[in-house]
């Protein structure tokens, strides 16, 4: 099937992407909307639905869901290892 893609801006799914040329550049865009904002996409492996990588989270279980799947405990500790991880990254920052 190779890569599939989803838009920002529709919500297509979709695996090719067409060609405009704009200002002489030929530019990738989506199918249905014509719109330059889409990005890879992967499967939710509770539900099927196709997310982009800001739509999943993989949880402790090492299950892909979406965030419609997830259970609020789920959600709390994504949230928690984020900003986990963002204070760790700004500590590295401050350090450097």
């Amino acid at each position: 099937m190779g890569l599939m893609y989803k838009c920002e801006n529709c919500g297509a799914v979709f695996n090719d992407s067409v060609y405009k040329v704009v200002y002489g550049d030929e530019i990738a865009v989506c199918p249905k909307c014509e719109q330059e904002d889409f990005d890879e996409a992967s499967q939710c492996e509770i539900c099927g639905e196709w997310c982009t990588e800001r739509e999943l989270e993989l949880c402790e279980d090492s299950i892909a869901k979406c965030h419609d799947c997830m259970t609020e405990g789920e959600k709390e500790e994504c949230r928690t290892l984020k900003a986990a991880s963002l204070n760790m990254l700004k500590l590295q920052q401050r350090l450097q």
